[in-house]
């Protein structure tokens, strides 16, 4: 196969925005498809998701009614480790970015991409910014991860923030 048979990256990265930049949800088969390119292209891809979700952290207004957040979202998830940088660049964009590093913690068998995920995580739950803390203790709550409970309980306790307390709350719940 020469070099004109092979699709560029650039092409693939827009092959990828197209099927994820959807405004319904993926089915099985297609997330697959967007997770095996995203490996196969790399920090490329990734970084075109993190473009997708809504930025509705540095807006200050809610995601759109779209579903492109939580494809994009739900595909770096699954990705893996590899997400976690461009991840971690999102964060002061998009509750989306939290949510994802949640889901790379809950699905991946790799201790130390979980563990990397979380401690961003964690370390989201010092930010001055409610709209992050309580977009951290979401992602937090998707991950599974029983060990943060006690830190939850004490933010829970501490916030003067009600959206911050409501979601250790539903954190909680969820980890129980």
């Amino acid at each position: 196969m020469n070099s004109t048979d092979k699709k560029s990256n650039q092409e693939k990265i827009d092959e990828l925005v197209e099927l994820v930049g959807k405004y319904s949800l993926l089915e099985n088969e297609e997330t697959e498809e967007a997770v095996s390119l995203c490996r196969e292209i790399g920090n490329p891809a990734c970084e075109a998701l993190v473009g997708l979700m809504g930025k509705d952290i540095m807006t200050r207004l809610d995601s759109d009614n779209s579903h492109r957040s939580d494809n994009a979202a739900f595909v770096l998830g699954k990705v893996g480790k590899l997400s976690i940088p461009a991840l971690s660049s999102a964060l002061h964009l998009s509750s989306h970015a939290h949510w994802a590093l949640g889901i790379v913690a809950r699905l991946e068998e790799d201790e130390d991409a979980k563990t990397e995920a979380l401690a961003v995580l964690k370390g989201e739950l010092l930010s001055s910014d409610w709209m992050r803390v309580e977009a951290a203790v979401k992602g937090l709550g998707i991950s599974r991860d029983k060990s943060i409970i006690p830190a939850l309980e004490k933010l829970q306790s501490t916030t003067s923030s009600f959206e911050i307390m409501r979601a250790c709350m539903e954190a909680i719940e969820k980890l129980s």
